[in-house]
């Protein structure tokens, strides 16, 4: 299956996988090549891809994942292979959603 993982600075990733695994707002989700058609959402996750004898990870947040027709799109606010990073990234953000909401 062809995985895209998008986030607002550009495309990350773009390549055929064997599948990839995250956590999502219902539960630690596996995705893999013949998966049915579904729509998820996250908060903040690790990504790991699997692809073929080596799997890749990332730190996202805030985002989504879609699965139809043999392609899988992740779009997220955020995305990092730095994971101390993309979760102080992730804390700015809602903290500054926090502030704004207190006022």
């Amino acid at each position: 299956m062809k995985l895209l993982l998008i986030s607002p600075e550009g495309l990350h990733y773009e390549q055929e996988v064997t599948g990839f695994v995250y956590d999502s707002r219902t539960g630690q989700k596996t995705v893999l090549a013949d998966q049915i058609e579904t729509l998820s959402f996250f908060e903040y996750t690790q990504l790991s891809i699997l692809s073929g004898e080596k799997s890749e990870i990332f730190y996202i947040a805030l985002g989504y994942v879609l699965v139809k027709e043999g392609e899988s799109k992740i779009v997220a606010k955020i995305v990092s292979k730095d994971e101390t990073e993309a979760s102080e990234r992730y804390h700015q953000l809602i903290n500054k959603a926090i502030r704004r909401d207190a006022l």
